[in-house]
């Protein structure tokens, strides 16, 4: 029976007998302890190698900005800007271009003229929008 960590004696044996097995049992365990701190070390034992770690950085990749392209309104006006989106704001599809300096514009599609009304029909987005 265990009772605080330790197996109980038997009292039948006496005090002296329990007392000599507990301390039996310390010296058992010194014994042990000190054998392990003096015992051989081992030659051929793998040791670990510390490698050292190189962390670069990661590489910094800028993609190349489309160069504006040439659109026209439907009263011929140039518009020189990247085509951004083509989005569908419930009364109609409208494209949003983005010029040089970073501005955006929204225009209907029906604002452009029937060549770059054309090509806006031909992007992935517009395709989107009508399905």
């Amino acid at each position: 029976m265990l009772v605080g960590g330790f197996a109980s004696l038997k009292r039948s044996e006496g005090a002296r007998s329990s007392r000599a097995g507990i301390g039996g049992l310390f010296l058992g365990l010194i014994f042990v302890g000190i054998g392990l701190a003096f015992a051989p070390k081992r030659e051929n034992e793998a040791k670990p190698v510390e490698a050292p770690v190189t962390v670069a950085p990661a590489p910094v990749v800028e993609t190349p900005k489309p160069a504006p392209s040439k659109w026209t309104d439907s009263e011929g006006r140039p518009i020189d800007a990247e085509l951004l989106a083509v989005t569908d704001e419930g009364g109609g599809i409208i494209v949003i271009f983005k010029d040089a300096e970073g501005k955006t514009y929204k225009f209907p599609i029906g604002d452009l003229s029937a060549e770059s009304r054309a090509r806006v029909e031909q992007t992935e987005d517009y395709a989107r929008q009508v399905r």
